[in-house]
């Protein structure tokens, strides 16, 4: 009886640990973004807005729309550079720990860049779009409260557009059941890019 009772409690607590490790995949995001160019010298700010859902024990998809801004003035130039991101993918996650996941996303991925701009009283305006795809994999994991991960993502969009790779790194923040807060780092080798944002998971 006390054997028995002993494996009741025990699967009680660890069915409620469990519980409480689980990682976010149903939640919506928005936040500031920030993107710094090395090799131009520039500066974006814009927001970002991602959502992401189950669709099944293991397949989610996702999605992610983020603008930012680049503007300035001297005595010589005076311009604006506008970037519009867009990505969809579908992903896989699967569990090698009961609070790990490695996961794989493959996807679409849209860059339009917007170039306007005032040089010497002229005014001019450039604007390009490019299509490609991405491809990402990672590994996140949950200690409660707060989840943390890594990952690898790359994009190709072809045209004048060079591929990237970027590594980076992200932490989830439970305030509550569903209000959390989301801060993320990436970088490859020209290019860094961090977001601040507010979540809510359904």
């Amino acid at each position: 009886m006390k054997k028995t009772l002993l494996v009741v409690v025990l699967a009680s607590v660890c069915g409620a640990a469990n519980a409480n490790v689980n990682n976010t995949y149903d939640f919506v995001d928005v936040g500031f973004a920030g993107v710094k160019v090395d090799d131009s010298d520039s500066t974006f700010n814009g927001f970002s807005l991602a959502a992401s859902k189950l669709i099944t024990d293991n397949v989610f998809v996702t999605g992610q729309l983020a603008k930012v801004e680049d503007s300035g003035a001297d005595s010589v130039e005076i311009y604006d550079w506008d970037v519009n991101l867009l990505k969809v993918s579908v992903g896989y996650r699967y569990g090698i720990a009961p609070a790990t996941d490695l996961y794989g996303q493959v996807g679409y991925a849209r860059q339009k860049d917007t170039y306007n701009a005032v040089i010497s009283n002229q005014r001019f305006s450039l604007s390009d779009t490019a299509d490609g795809y991405l491809v990402k994999v990672g590994l996140k994991h949950s200690f409660g409260k707060f989840e943390g991960g890594v990952y690898a993502e790359h994009s190709d969009f072809g045209g004048d557009y060079d591929s990237a790779t970027f590594v980076g790194v992200e932490g989830r923040l439970k305030f509550t059941d569903h209000f959390h807060g989301v801060v993320s780092y990436e970088q490859d080798s020209d290019v860094a890019m961090y977001k601040i944002a507010v979540s809510y998971a359904f």
